[in-house]
């Protein structure tokens, strides 16, 4: 394994269709890439931080579909190339990390991701 690659899924709760992507740097372009390949509208955002850098990609979806529905088949196209790397995943409070790349363990944080966000805004929590 070489370096690892993050990403982390950041979704209010208020509102399924957008978000925002961080990723490690050097992932940055491949990973908006594979967003403009699988037609998921996403734009550059900026961001200063004290602590990990990661850079950030703004996210949207179509109003009708939740944004891992959107989001799937961009990472399922991003993390296949990557993997002979250590994959950290963290959407929410729920965390993956992967020696290697598996779809089904993407999906299923994804889909628990969506319906954890939903759990919360019933409650009338925050994200």
């Amino acid at each position: 394994m070489s370096d690892v690659l993050i990403i982390r899924l950041q979704q209010p709760v208020w509102d399924p269709t957008w978000g925002e992507l961080q990723v490690s740097p050097a992932y940055y372009d491949e990973l908006r890439a594979a967003l403009d390949a699988a037609n998921v509208p996403n734009s550059r955002v900026i961001k200063a931080s004290a602590g990990e850098v990661l850079a950030c990609i703004g996210l949207s979806a179509a109003a009708t579909a939740p944004l891992w529905r959107a989001l799937t088949p961009a990472l399922e196209a991003f993390l296949s190339r990557h993997d002979n790397k250590r994959i950290e995943i963290t959407s929410g409070d729920k965390s993956i990390v992967m020696d290697g790349y598996s779809a089904n363990q993407v999906k299923a944080l994804l889909a628990e991701t969506d319906a954890l966000r939903d759990e919360r805004r019933e409650v009338g929590g925050s994200s």
